[in-house]
């Protein structure tokens, strides 16, 4: 009984992490500009992971550090702190 209402809670998690995927990669493909869609595909090629995107910048991640596409073309990457560990 836990081992299915656990399995159905995760299938209902991946449902909506992939719903909101599908949402940011057609925000990306109707709204970025195309510095942010080429550097993103870039990006994802290379192993990132979209965490998120929005008007101000296109937001990926990795196992070591995070990566933003502003709609003029800079980029930031931060890396956490040894508090974020």
């Amino acid at each position: 009984m836990v081992k299915d209402a656990l399995n159905e809670i995760v299938a209902e998690d991946a449902a909506i992490v992939k719903a909101q995927l599908a949402e940011y990669r057609n925000w990306i493909d109707e709204n970025a500009t195309d510095v942010q869609r080429q550097a993103c595909a870039k990006a994802l090629n290379y192993g990132w992971s979209l965490e998120s995107a929005s008007n101000e910048f296109i937001k990926l991640i990795n196992d070591q550090s995070t990566m933003k596409i502003f709609s003029n073309g800079r980029i930031r990457r931060t890396k956490p702190t040894r508090g974020d560990v």
